[in-house]
């Protein structure tokens, strides 16, 4: 009798899948290990994924809008304010309440133009302050005083928040 090769092949897969199914229950050699790559002990990779939803302030929503401040950007590039802002003298002021209220004084243009600080009694109070004095010397802050962009960066509340703040080293450090 003769027996048609389709028969013959499925007769021979049955036999084969047999032998492989009773060499995995007798030796416990799983199926997977025939598939695949031939390099062992390699695993898919797990990829890297952040789940900590803290905010990170990474220079500070203050700065960030100085920064966008077209006045800001024209006074970065002035040396008088450069040299102003890096100096110890107005570190120490920024950190001066009266210093702070000055600059938001609408009238503080008016008093660099005219030059007569004496009928203010902000400024008055502000002299007596030797920090003050000693940046008030300084010829580059007196350029930048009556430079139009610093007084209405000095009224933008943003600027104070940054001088104030511990920011300020962040400011000077941008601007040199």
């Amino acid at each position: 009798m003769k027996i048609k090769k389709p028969i013959l092949t499925i007769l021979v897969l049955a036999a084969i899948a047999i032998g492989l199914y009773t060499i995995q229950i007798t030796v416990g050699f799983p199926p997977s290990d025939a598939t695949g790559s031939a390099i062992k002990g390699v695993q898919k990779a797990n990829k890297y994924k952040i789940e900590d939803d803290t905010e990170v302030e990474l220079v500070g929503e203050n700065v960030q809008i100085l920064l966008q401040n077209d006045e800001f950007q024209a006074l970065m590039k002035d040396e008088n304010f450069t040299e102003m802002i890096d100096s110890e003298s107005f570190a120490e002021l920024a950190k001066n309440t009266d210093f702070l209220d000055l600059t938001q004084n609408d009238e503080l243009s008016k008093l660099i133009e005219s030059g007569d600080f004496s009928g203010n009694p902000k400024y008055r109070k502000l002299v007596s302050n030797p920090t003050f004095l000693t940046l008030a010397k300084n010829p580059a802050f007196m350029e930048i005083a009556k430079n139009p962009a610093f007084r209405n960066i000095a009224k933008n509340p943003a600027f104070g928040n940054v001088v104030r703040s511990s920011q300020l080293g962040v400011l000077q450090k941008m601007v040199q």
